[in-house]
């Protein structure tokens, strides 16, 4: 490794150490500033929770931003535009772990459903709760509220199970865990 290759190297490792802490320190101050967003019950509830998600779309792409910046990634977007139109259905693959941060911020309004286990990460619970997010608790009250959602005209973002792709770059799907039967509203 050259001279320059270790500079390269300590710089992009410093600026994902940072983006680590930026990412910390951003869900810790998420939690007082979505605070008035996170109360339930509230009239436009809805409305509420799409200002929440454009704050969050806005931080996240700030922090895409900065790890460009850092030089820990580089990035070109296309198609975006198309996304989050009313009532859209967006199945993502999953091969990082900033996927999300690219969907949900650069389609602002955009509903998303989550692992439930992240309402038990004290980053993420915030947002979550704040943006109206559905955790997937592989019930049947979930693939309800998901066809209330998408009936109400927003759109929805979901990344299927087992497509995160491993450090080999391969995709394994897993088989499902358990089997919903939708059927039109009549």
């Amino acid at each position: 490794m050259t001279g320059r290759q270790k500079m390269d190297w300590v710089r992009r490792f410093l600026g994902t150490l940072l983006g680590f802490v930026f990412f910390g320190v951003a869900g810790i101050v998420f939690k007082l500033v979505l605070l008035p967003y996170t109360v339930v019950g509230t009239a436009n509830q809805v409305s509420r929770q799409v200002q929440a998600r454009r704050l969050v779309a806005w931080i996240w792409r700030f922090f895409l931003r900065f790890l460009e910046k850092a030089g820990v990634l580089q990035y070109e977007l296309h198609g975006f535009e198309r996304l989050g139109r009313p009532g859209q259905l967006i199945l993502a693959n999953h091969p990082s772990l900033l996927d999300v941060l690219f969907m949900v911020g650069y389609v602002p309004a955009i509903n998303c459903v989550v692992k439930q286990e992240l309402l038990s990460n004290p980053v993420m619970k915030s947002p979550i709760l704040a943006c109206g997010y559905v955790p997937n608790d592989e019930s049947e009250a979930l693939m309800e509220r998901v066809h209330r959602i998408l009936g109400g005209g927003q759109s929805l973002l979901i990344f299927p199970e087992g497509t995160r792709t491993g450090w080999d770059g391969v995709v394994h799907f897993h088989r499902a865990r358990c089997h919903w039967v939708c059927a039109a509203p009549t």
